[in-house]
């Protein structure tokens, strides 16, 4: 196993994987036996934000991914782990949020064709009507009904081309 240095991982990323390796007893764990040990032995976080810190403690460089398993890229032998240690909030935010999110995106363009819309005469209520109509039939996401909707009003769309074309690659 090629074990890298403390200085190549952040302090409370190494704290944590060594924590996570000793508990274990082992120097490998499988993603699934990570998220149940994580969730409901340690009780670090709920399950579904173990993956997050599986992501952040290998973008710090403490652990590698490979094929499922998981296997600590630090020597945890050299970590000083506290007995009563606890998940730092630091590393408990971004496992629960590893990245920022398109709809984010989504939601700017959307407020964007209301605003169109309500500018070219359709009230806030008729516009989400139509636009959940086109969500449903068409099975698309709500800015794309957004759009679709205020073309069939007639609405010139060409001013907004760069904030669609953002949100298009965005995805």
């Amino acid at each position: 196993m090629n074990v890298g240095t403390l200085g190549e991982c952040m302090s409370d990323s190494a704290v944590c994987t060594a924590a996570f390796f000793r508990s274990l007893g082992k120097d490998v764990a499988t993603e699934k036996e990570f998220n149940m040990v994580v969730s409901l032995t340690l009780r670090w976080l709920p399950a579904k934000d173990a993956p997050g810190l599986v992501k952040a403690l290998a973008a710090d460089g403490c652990v590698s991914v490979k094929d499922g398993y998981i296997r600590p890229l630090i020597d945890i032998d050299s970590v000083t782990v506290p007995i009563t240690y606890k998940l730092p909030d630091v590393l408990r935010e971004r496992a629960a949020d590893p990245a920022p999110k398109a709809p984010a995106a989504q939601k700017d363009l959307f407020e964007t064709l209301i605003d169109m819309a309500v500018a070219n005469g359709m009230t806030l209520k008729d516009f989400n009507a139509e636009c959940r109509k086109a969500v449903k039939s068409l099975g698309v996401v709500p800015a794309v009904a957004g759009l679709l909707v205020l073309r069939d009003m007639g609405v010139d769309i060409s001013a907004i081309y760069p904030e669609i074309d953002g949100y298009i690659l965005s995805d």
